[in-house]
């Protein structure tokens, strides 16, 4: 039947309309008769609240619902059905005086009081009417309700647990203050808990409702209840920056050293908030000043972050420990120099502040010092002891960082206290480099007083003084070969000199200074490039006229066929072509681009050494007779040209020399005798890769060894900034591990990007004896690589038991946080990974079994959700605690009946689970099981003694849960261990009777 106009009467309010309907008899009060979308009985339309309606006609309803009620409409209808879509239904049991008592209509709910509305009645969730006046602030139906309903009600609970007063505050909008203060005068509960463990002053406090805040404090609260999360009064008007609240609840007594579910106490929140008067409260109350959050944050660490420097003072005198380190591992010292607090530091320090611990990122206290430019705190962290060569992961030392900053005082007291002058860099740079890259003139001069070596160079054979020219830095290049500069100096791959760059920015007087001190004006590049050409090429005549002056040789012909002259007449340059001209030059050459006769053929070596061949002649890539001869084998080649005085170090077009192709062949002879002759056994190529690279790349490990005992750096890194030790792990050449580690091979060194060390490729490769071995020599175990992965996270991510095993021998954290399982430490990723064997590893090293795994679950609770019953087994066998609560309420008992970790639940009740144990929803493990169908486990609870007549916060009993559930099964069991049958619900009891 169609109740369309009907409702559009009620709802218009029009009561001749209302009557005229039921009159006519074209209605119907049972909503399974109705075809409409809004399937409920008029009697519920006329209390419906709509929007912005709320108490409005209370007077015109009233009279509609008598109609209704004089033709028969139920004051106690609870079955109202709304569509939802196409095809889906919504339904609600809300009786006509919830609606009423909800939309404030009081004349409407005193009618259907006297007319036999039932206020015991509740919704499927528990709520009753009062509930419904106390949730939307209807104080005057909130009142007439309790003068009307049985007292029982007043401290009744719904499913959430919550009684009138819980409902009251739970409001997140409104501030229900009127109802709550008549519901207190009443004799409420104050105390009871709703599921989640919060009480009403809880929830005032956490909704921000200050004055219902303030009434509850007046009355006997309890202030140290602990809600699931673990959250206290003091901690929730602490997180809600309820200053004044704070300070009544610790004037009451409230418990200054809880912690919530996210590590945080109260002093920590206090020192987020900046709250002082609120701290110094906390700290004269006995909190504790080295309590650590969950993101490692300590009190002291916040007082510096928010520069509260007199609390910071106060932490001190109550002990605060000045070593915590924080989540990037960074000390309170660190946390001072930051923000640059001195006197804070001068304290840290006296209270035993280490000065040489390293954040996360390789920094410590001096370097944070020195990027901060406080030369008085440089010096008082010198004092105390600081390191002066320490690295950070960007392969800065305090002296660089220093020289980057121009700290003049700072560079020589570094240096006073022992700082490596001469330290290379990843990349090859020296202090010396980088002060003449930086321009800092004063601390180059410094650093050559204190024995800096002035012509070490980068990988790429660069030289302090070469960098002085290319930065046109006069003063530098003057100074440098005052403290004998190498002007003949030679970079691998191009051939330059100091005299070749020089030439390239047109420096007349630093030409003038080089040739001066000496400098070779022959000078042949791989490509055939000398100084002349060079001066010729840039248009610097003035540098030409030097050059000539000097002895330059006019007829040198380059790879591409030209001589000098050829070049001054390219540039149009006419007073250089006369000056070479008068200089012997040959006006007449032409330009020829092939190679000689005397080069290709090696079978004709001696017959054109004879003829007077030149042994150093250069092809058109660069390559000379000896690279030749060792390219194709042939060692008696070799001999002849290197008793010639053939060049071992010239470098071919891609500054690759005889050595690297001896290297990369493994002739172990010929390597031997170029040795022997003087090559460079460090020389780098383009890609600035070495012999012992060569060698290594082709796995030549006698080679290697070869090299090494002719001094090869063992630590050089190649363009990608790799060491030989990493190319030896990425290409699985174990030989050369064990060569280059037995050679003194850096173990920590630290690939860009990825951050990968040897460790992490050796583990990543399941190489155990090179992980042995790189623990032994000293290999970090507890670093942190890309995306915060550690060695140990590593090998259990690949189920690498002997990588497992050395990791922990040698100290690896299994309490860290893995990278791989949100808050969840590396003990709780092995269980969730279902890992025993490193579990058991782990578990002989844990002393404490019941440390928090994954957010405030303990290792047990963890392995009942995974339904790891293997490491259940193995952590009851290590003592963790069957009784222990999980961050909302749950046991290990009830977690395996909600899990269906149905092998677990025998053995936690062998080891003495409680069965009678209550969650914070009041439920026991016996009414866990029978909401989740574990059936098996039923009787042996029962076995164990559990209650069969316990209630929880609904007032269901088991018995009552059985019914519901459906579970016939258990209900004999329940009857046979004397389940009461008259204190099932009325819900339960029907289901019996349907059943």
């Amino acid at each position: 039947m169609d109740n369309s106009q009907l409702d559009k009467a009620i709802c218009d309010l029009n009561i001749n309309d209302v009557k005229r309907i039921l009159e006519s008899g074209n209605y119907s009060f049972n909503v399974y008769e109705q075809r409409t979308d809004k399937r409920w009985p008029p009697i519920i339309s006329c209390v419906y609240t709509e929007t912005g309606a709320v108490g409005r006609d209370d007077t015109k309803r009233c009279e509609i619902l008598k109609l209704l009620v004089q033709y028969g409409a139920n004051v106690n209808h609870q079955l109202s059905v709304f569509k939802v879509g196409n095809h889906n239904y919504r339904y609600t049991d809300s009786t006509p005086a919830m609606f009423a008592a909800e939309g404030g209509y009081l004349t409407c709910l005193q009618f259907l009081v006297k007319s036999g509305a039932d206020l015991t009645l509740t919704s499927s969730r528990g709520d009753t009417a009062l509930m419904y006046a106390a949730k939307h602030g209807q104080i005057d139906c909130l009142k007439y309700l309790t003068q009307h309903m049985p007292a029982s009600l007043l401290n009744s609970r719904n499913d959430d647990g919550q009684t009138a007063l819980i409902v009251a505050v739970s409001n997140s909008v409104k501030d229900n203050t009127d109802c709550l203060q008549h519901l207190v005068e009443l004799g409420a509960d104050l105390n009871v808990q709703e599921k989640d463990g919060f009480t009403a002053l809880m929830l005032a406090l956490k909704n921000c409702h200050k004055q219902c805040v303030t009434l509850l404090l007046e009355k006997e609260v309890d202030i140290n209840t602990v809600s699931r999360y673990r959250e206290t009064s003091l901690i929730l008007a602490l997180e809600k920056n309820l200053t004044e609240a704070a300070i009544q609840l610790l004037e009451k007594g409230a418990d200054v050293n809880g912690v919530s579910r996210g590590g945080a106490s109260p002093l920590i929140l206090a020192l987020r908030n900046g709250d002082t008067e609120t701290v110094t409260l906390l700290l004269e109350k006995g909190a504790d000043v080295n309590t650590v959050s969950h993101i490692r944050e300590t009190p002291l660490m916040l007082a510096l972050s928010k520069g509260l420097i007199e609390t910071v003072v106060l932490l001190l005198q109550k002990g605060a420990d000045v070593n915590t380190l924080s989540n990037e591992n960074e000390t309170p010292l660190m946390f001072a120099l930051r923000n640059e607090y001195t006197d804070i530091v001068t304290l840290l320090l006296d209270k035993g502040a280490n000065v040489n611990t390293m954040s996360s990122f390789g920094l410590t206290p001096l370097m944070f010092a020195l990027t901060r430019k406080r030369i008085k705190i440089v010096a008082l962290l010198l004092e105390k002891g600081a390191y002066v060569n320490a690295r950070d992961f960007n392969d800065e030392t305090p002296l660089t960082i220093a020289i980057q900053n121009d700290l003049t005082d700072a560079v020589k007291l570094l240096l006073e206290k022992g700082a490596n002058v001469n330290e290379l860099s990843h990349f090859g740079l020296t202090p010396l480099m980088l002060a003449v890259a930086r321009k800092r003139i004063k601390i180059v001069a410094l650093l050559l007083e204190k024995g800096a070596n002035v012509n070490t160079g980068t990988h790429h054979g660069e030289t302090p003084l070469m960098k002085a020219l290319k930065n046109d830095y006069i003063e530098a290049v003057t100074l440098l070969l005052e403290n004998g500069a190498n002007v003949n100096a030679v970079t691998p791959f191009l051939g330059e000199t100091p005299l070749l760059m020089a030439l390239e920015k047109r420096h007349t007087e630093s030409v003038a200074l080089l040739l001066e001190k000496g400098a070779d004006i022959n000078h042949v590049t791989p490509t055939g490039n000398t100084p002349l050409m060079k001066a010729l090429q840039r248009g610097a005549e003035g540098a030409v006229k030097l050059l000539l002056e000097k002895g330059a040789d006019v007829n040198r012909v380059s790879l591409e066929g030209k001589t000098p002259i050829m070049v001054a007449r390219e540039r149009n340059l006419t007073e250089a072509v006369t000056l070479l001209l008068e200089k012997g030059a040959d006006g007449n050459a032409s330009p020829n681009k092939g190679e000689t006769p005397r080069q290709p053929a090696l079978k004709a070596v001696t017959s054109l050494l004879e003829k007077g061949a030149d042994v150093n002649t250069v092809r058109q890539f660069g390559e000379t007779p000896l690279m030749l001869a060792v390219k194709r084998g042939d060692t008696e080649a070799v001999v002849l040209l290197l008793e010639q005085g053939t060049d071992v170090n010239v470098l071919s077009g891609f500054g690759e020399t005889p050595l690297m192709f001896a290297a990369e062949s493994g002739d172990t002879k010929t390597v031997a005798l170029l040795l022997d002759k003087g090559a460079d056994v460090n020389a780098m190529s383009r890609d600035r890769e070495t012999p012992l690279m060569f060698a290594l790349k082709r796995k030549h490990t006698k080679t290697m060894a070869l090299l090494l005992q002719y001094g090869a750096y063992v630590n050089v890194e190649s363009d990608n900034r790799k060491t030989p030790l990493i190319l030896a792990l990425e290409i699985d050449f174990a030989e050369a591990v064990t060569l280059l580690l037995d050679n003194g091979a850096y173990v920590n060194a630290v690939t860009p990007f990825l951050r990968e060390t040897p460790l992490f490729l050796a583990l990543k490769k399941k190489y155990t004896e090179g992980v042995a071995l790189m623990l032994e020599k000293g290999a970090i175990v507890n670093t942190i690589f890309y995306e915060r992965e550690t060695p140990l996270s590593l090998a259990l991510k690949a189920k690498y038991t002997e990588g497992v095993a050395l990791l922990l021998e040698k100290g690896a954290d299994f309490n860290a946080f893995s990278p791989h399982y949100y808050a969840t430490t590396l003990l709780g990723s092995a269980i969730k990974e279902k890992y025993p064997e490193a579990l058991k590893l782990m578990l002989e090293r844990e002393t404490n079994i019941n440390r928090v795994a994954h957010f405030d679950n303990t290792p047990l609770i963890v392995a009942l959700k995974r339904k790891n019953t293997e490491a259940v087994r193995l952590l009851l066998e290590k003592g963790a605690d069957v009784n222990t609560r999980s961050y909302n309420g749950e046991t290990p008992l009830t977690v395996a009946l909600e899990h269906g970790s149905s092998e677990a639940v025998p053995l936690l009740l062998e080891k003495g689970a409680d069965v009678n144990i209550m969650s914070q929803r009041g439920w026991t493990p016996l009414m866990v099981a029978l909401e989740h169908g574990s059936s098996e486990a039923v009787p042996l609870l029962l076995e164990k003694g559990a209650d069969v007549n316990i209630m929880s916060l609904r007032g269901w009993t088991p018995l009552t849960l059985a019914l519901i559930r459906r579970r016939t099964e258990a209900v004999p069991l329940l009857l046979e261990k004397g389940a009461d049958v008259n204190s099932a619900s009325r819900e339960g009891c029907k289901l019996l009777v349907l059943g």
